[in-house]
Parts: C-alpha cells; sequence; structure tokens
C-alpha cells in the first residue's frame, strides 16, 4: 500500500509541476483558487478536507478521493471519521459510490 500511495504523490507532483510549468495564467489561477478554498475560515481546513473526501466519492474520482484521504489523515483525521463520512455520498448516490466506502 505505501508503494501505490508514493506513486500516486510522485505522480501527482511531477504532473503538477508540469501543468503548472507551461505557464498558462487560466491554470494558475484555478491552481490558486483551489488553494484558497482550503484555507480556514468560518469552517477549518479540517472540516472541508472532509467535504472534499465527499464531493470526490460523488464524483468517482479515484485520484481525489486518494488525495483528499491523504490531506484528511494530514490534518488529522482518523480512519473512524473519514470511513463514517463516506457513508453520505453511498446513501445518496446508492451503488455507484459503493466500491470507494472500501478503500
Amino acid at each position: 500500500m505505501a508503494d501505490r500511495l508514493e506513486d500516486f504523490e510522485k505522480f501527482r507532483a511531477d504532473l503538477n509541476e508540469e501543468i503548472l510549468g507551461c505557464g498558462h495564467l487560466g491554470i494558475k489561477r484555478f491552481f490558486a483558487l483551489d488553494h484558497q478554498a482550503y484555507e480556514p475560515g468560518p469552517l477549518g481546513t479540517k472540516t472541508k478536507e472532509l467535504l472534499g473526501l465527499v464531493a470526490s466519492a460523488v464524483l468517482r474520482c479515484d485520484d481525489c478521493i486518494t488525495y483528499h484521504l491523504v490531506r484528511c489523515g494530514e490534518e488529522g483525521w482518523k480512519r473512524r471519521p473519514s470511513t463514517q463520512i463516506l457513508s453520505a455520498p453511498t446513501k445518496s448516490c446508492t451503488a455507484a459510490a459503493e466500491p470507494f466506502a472500501g478503500r
């Protein structure tokens, strides 16, 4: 599992570097907006990462789910709350989100 996570993080870092390296202003603005969305505000970063995890499960995006699970861990969430929060998209999207609840 650790190798898969390391591979994912390396792939993501390399791809982000390549994307940002193209110098496209719109892409740079999108990355900045995404970063700012998770800054602390009325909702803390910790809560926003859980919301990002739910949105990723609803969208069925494997890479997004992995990213937000890692970020939830970095923000101090333990396995139980992260697993419990995945019940929301599983219930609202029925079978579409079920495979992700097990990951």
